[in-house]
């Protein structure tokens, strides 16, 4: 298993918690062809989604990297290129987002906090998915579905408490 398995498995888990179906989940390649050593994908079923949550999947892979992985090194930032860009036009579409930096710092709050702590707490949940996805690959339709209810242990957490933090960190 890679750091890049937990990674798309980050990203996938929050997704499936915030019931938002994806068509699949790669680490065979990226969504727009990059090398799969560098990212994978999580290509979503709909692309309509509410933004608060669309921002707390994007944070969840790095997170998943950082405190799952241990991944800390200087080029970190760079591997997560993607995930920076979801979240840019997150915050180029809504109105009221304020500045760019503060916007970021804002982010990085609820990622390192709120965020880090759910992460730690579904550690399990996500390594055991990153454990099928590493195997398989790529993961879509029946085998995501059964790929996803193995790797939840128990029911999937309630995410009111974080979506209200991210709320609160945006809108402060």
């Amino acid at each position: 298993m890679t750091e890049l398995d937990i990674h798309e498995s980050g990203h996938a888990i929050m997704f499936d918690a915030l019931d938002i179906p994806m068509e699949f989940v790669t680490v065979a390649v990226g969504c727009g062809g990059e090398e799969a050593s560098l990212e994978g994908c999580v290509r979503l079923a709909d692309e309509n989604n509410p933004a608060g949550d669309i921002v707390m999947a994007a944070l969840a892979g790095p997170g998943a990297s950082f405190f799952i992985a241990g991944v800390a090194d200087k080029d970190s930032i760079e591997r997560y290129k993607s995930d920076q860009r979801h979240l840019q036009r997150i915050h180029a579409d809504q109105a009221d987002a304020g500045r760019q930096d503060e916007y970021w710092s804002r982010l990085m709050a609820f990622l390192y906090g709120p965020m880090r702590v759910w992460l730690l707490e579904n550690r399990a949940v996500i390594v055991r998915f990153a454990t099928m996805l590493s195997a398989a690959q790529t993961l879509r339709g029946e085998p995501l579905r059964q790929a996803l209810d193995s790797a939840w242990s128990a029911p999937k957490p309630d995410l009111t408490l974080l979506r209200e933090a991210l709320q609160d960190l945006l809108s402060t």
